[in-house]
């Protein structure tokens, strides 16, 4: 009697165990995927459509294109996943709004890349070309990955 009511209890110990591993495992996967999400508040005026975005991103790059017109930003959106899992980043390319200028609709192109490199931090590069941006994408488990960001060819 006592070894049976031992077996139901180590079985039981195992099983609790089990969903706790499972459930910390969910939640670190949840909490990876909503950090790709972010929060926007919407602000309309007139014809214009305001958008703020509002996230706990980490800034990693900004740089001016040399003719001053583009500005490139770098973001990691979530830190790479634990324990050797992909850095998470996020390249925008937007227009530079002119302080003395009305408001209209600005250019702006933007991706978000996976970077393999063992759980480490990505290492990028940035070259300004004369009508794009080119952004490096390098990481220990993959071949580099080059990425192309034209500047606007039309106008509005």
């Amino acid at each position: 009697m006592k070894k049976n009511i031992l077996t139901v209890l180590l079985i039981i110990e195992t099983v609790i165990l089990l969903l706790v591993l499972l459930l910390t495992f969910l939640d670190r996967s949840k909490e990876s995927k909503n950090s790709w999400d972010y929060y926007e508040a919407l602000l309309s005026t007139g014809d214009y459509r305001i958008q703020i975005m509002l996230s706990d991103e980490e800034e990693l790059f900004r740089d001016i294109s040399p003719d001053g017109v583009y500005s490139l930003l770098i973001t990691r959106i979530a830190d790479p996943d634990f324990p050797f899992g992909d850095d998470h980043l996020k390249i925008t390319l937007f227009e530079v709004i002119p302080q003395d200028e009305a408001p209209r609709v600005y250019y702006r192109a933007s991706f978000m890349a996976d970077v393999a490199n063992d759980g480490a931090h990505a290492a990028f590069e940035v070259e300004w070309l004369e009508d794009s941006v080119q952004i490096t994408l390098m990481g220990s488990e993959q071949p580099t990955a080059y990425y192309i960001l034209p500047f606007k060819t039309l106008d509005n």
